[in-house]
């Protein structure tokens, strides 16, 4: 009978092996919280372009499943699976990565660029190689691979009427983010914050 079950193990094992075979010989699971049209949202189209190149440039040999809308978890949720080595991939916001890595708040700054050719500048310049250097020291083993526009940074928006100078913020009630940075600085501008 152990015989009979040695071989019956050993017959699944190598069942296993040439089943995984005709596969992708390596699989990145790639979690983020945004909705899965990529025509509708600039995140999830960053990450289906992703996952098209990393298997065109290794011929298949590497397949990028994409889970978007908090299949696996929510978005802080994603960064500490990356940490653990769960989840091999993600992409962020400022909000879920302040928990593990608070100077990202610096991002948070509303007005900080000029325009997206600017942003572009800083980020793919000195100072994004040494954001990137400096979240990967932080938290350990992980790799920032670049820092997407997935559709702005901070923009500051109300019903009320546009906001083209400092006046303009006074007594407008903003909804924020949770973030006591987004929250602070609303406040600071002369408005009134809120979650």
């Amino acid at each position: 009978m152990t015989s009979i079950l040695n071989r019956l193990a050993a017959g699944t094992a190598i069942g296993l092996i040439a089943s995984s075979a005709l596969a992708a010989d390596v699989t990145i699971q790639f979690g983020h919280d945004n909705k899965a049209d990529p025509f509708e949202n600039p995140a999830h189209a960053c990450t289906a372009v992703f996952a098209n190149i990393i298997g065109t440039d290794t011929n298949g040999a590497v397949e990028v499943e994409v889970f978007p809308s908090n299949q696996l978890g929510s978005a802080q949720e994603h960064v500490q699976l990356v940490r653990d080595g769960v989840l091999q991939a993600t992409l962020t916001s400022t909000g879920a990565l302040a928990s593990y890595y608070p100077r990202i708040d610096v991002l948070n700054l509303p007005f900080a660029f000029a325009n997206d050719g600017s942003t572009y500048d800083v980020f793919d310049g000195p100072f994004g190689t040494a954001l990137a250097a400096d979240i990967e020291a932080e938290l350990g083993d992980v790799k920032v691979l670049g820092f997407p526009d997935t559709g702005g940074f901070f923009a500051v928006t109300n019903s009320q009427h546009e906001i083209a100078k400092l006046g303009d913020f006074d007594g407008v009630r903003i909804r924020t983010m949770t973030l006591p940075s987004h929250q602070a600085i609303m406040q600071a501008l002369g408005a009134e914050a809120y979650p």
